[in-house]
């Protein structure tokens, strides 16, 4: 489970102004114990100031949220509030209760209540506002995966808990886990964030904590997406650049989007005579997912001739 670090509780306050020159002077390395001290005592120091974020907030709403248009790479669940691009930035996250009309509106997945998941980036947290989200933390083991659904994610349940006020925790990339629960009350929490341009070639993974193995990988960059779109529309240069990143990429969940990308545009038995192809690739994320599709292809065909 990420670790404890302190509490925010007779911390002095700190503003906003502050804490951002202190992460400009000190940096923002996540990966070594004195960095995410620093980073927790800040957040402490930010949290014990009440005031700061509906001041905030309402700064926002008088430029019709010009800033937040302009920086936040988010969704509305998020307030960006300071960011140095390629260093850090430090956000506020808004966790709706159960009984929220805006839980229902966008649904619980969409705040990733009810999905266990790890993060591909280290970042520090505090409970700001509210009881907090509630939690079922876990740790996982040293064991490399690939993120192959079915594959033994090494799962080990440590605490159930919640972050509330004042509380301050370190999540770890690729080591904690949490499966998220909607807090008894909305519930505010901050962030202080490495803003790191290759996080998004690191794989972020959900678990089934019940049977202890991956269910997926929802990481996607946009590149990923407009190749695919483009292959679609029939552009023989993006089926021959798909060819080229399915082979040399250095991210394996980008070949496999390329070979997914080459298959979309392939019958049934070309889709097959694809996937067969990548079953013989070194990388175990591209044979392992071209086997599972093979396997459902199998089991669909099976299906179809019973009926």
């Amino acid at each position: 489970m990420p670790v404890e670090l302190r509490h925010a509780a007779g911390v002095a306050a700190i503003d906003l102004e502050e804490c951002s020159a202190r992460l400009d002077e000190s940096g923002c390395d996540l990966s070594n114990p004195d960095g995410v001290a620093r980073a927790g005592e800040l957040l402490a120091g930010l949290c014990a100031n009440r005031g700061f974020l509906a001041r905030l907030a309402m700064d926002e709403l008088r430029q019709r949220c010009a800033g937040q248009q302009a920086g936040n790479r988010y969704g509305a669940q998020v307030l960006m509030l300071a960011r140095r691009p390629g260093a850090w930035f430090i956000r506020a996250n808004f966790w709706p209760a159960a009984d929220d009309p805006v839980l229902h509106a966008s649904g619980a997945e969409h705040y990733f209540y009810h999905v266990p998941h790890d993060h591909n980036f280290d970042f520090v947290t505090v409970g700001y506002w509210g009881p907090g989200y509630r939690s079922n933390w876990y740790e996982r083991d040293d064991t490399p995966i690939s993120g192959v659904p079915g594959e033994a994610a090494g799962l080990r349940l440590v605490e159930q808990g919640q972050l509330g006020e004042g509380r301050v925790l370190h999540y770890r990339a690729h080591r904690d886990v949490h499966d998220q629960l909607p807090p008894t009350a909305l519930s505010v929490s901050l962030n202080i964030v490495a803003d790191q341009p290759g996080t998004v070639w690191r794989d972020q993974y959900l678990f089934d904590t019940r049977h202890n193995h991956v269910s997926g990988v929802p990481t996607l960059s946009q590149g990923e997406i407009l190749l695919g779109m483009a292959v679609r529309l029939g552009s023989s240069e993006a089926m021959e650049l798909a060819a080229h990143l399915a082979r040399s990429h250095p991210s394996e969940r980008a070949r496999w989007s390329a070979w997914q990308a080459m298959a979309g545009v392939r019958d049934e038995a070309g889709r097959r005579r694809l996937y067969e192809r990548a079953t013989m690739e070194s990388s175990p994320l591209v044979s392992g997912m071209a086997k599972l599709f093979l396997d459902r292809m199998d089991a669909r065909a099976l299906h179809d001739d019973s009926r």
